[in-house]
């Protein structure tokens, strides 16, 4: 019985540490004086199999800097490949209602080795770590529900259906930076 209940609560907390929304750097820039938040990374695509080397993996987190909240992408593409998000490329988020958002990338960015790393996963694979924002912000991702993803990259797009845990834990995460940002003020 004991042992049931030890092994139960092992469980419980492991689930919980493993989807919890967190933040993982809140400082201020020593040199230039930028505030920065930033939140952990949460899949939000992963397609393919990583036996037949064709797995593609975005990972995203949000990121705010000085005031302005952006959307942080680690994208792997097929294993490793190396590709693009140029500036004209973007993501988009299609929701229930048939409404969409869409988010440009900041400046364009190249595959590099690591670049979409989490942890030990990714360290030699090509990946690209983009952030994207919106002159509208993201309270559109707050307000509707969430049904599909594709990002644009130059080697076409990476598109997937957002379960409804998945659209939660989006609105969790940026939930949590705007409560983080607003109590720091």
């Amino acid at each position: 019985m004991k042992k049931n209940l030890f092994i139960s609560t092992i469980l419980i907390f492991l689930i919980q540490f493993v989807a919890a929304q967190k933040i993982i750097e809140n400082k201020v820039d020593e040199f230039t004086g930028d505030k920065i938040i930033k939140t952990n990374s949460n899949t939000l695509i992963s397609k393919g199999s990583s036996w037949l080397q064709n797995k593609s993996t975005v990972n995203y987190g949000f990121v705010k800097i000085n005031g302005t909240i952006q959307l942080n992408i680690k994208m792997v593409l097929n294993g490793g490949k190396v590709f693009s998000i140029n500036d004209d490329n973007k993501i988009i988020f299609l929701y229930e209602n048939g409404n969409k958002s869409e988010y440009y990338p900041i400046e364009s960015v190249v595959a590099g080795q690591g670049d979409a790393a989490s942890g030990l996963w990714g360290s030699g694979l090509w990946g690209v770590d983009a952030y994207f924002y919106s002159e509208s912000g993201f309270s559109d991702l707050l307000k509707n529900k969430i049904s599909k993803v594709r990002i644009y990259t130059d080697e076409g797009y990476l598109e997937d259906d957002i379960k409804s845990k998945l659209d939660r834990e989006i609105k969790e995460t940026l939930e949590l930076i705007i409560k983080t940002v607003n109590s720091d003020k």
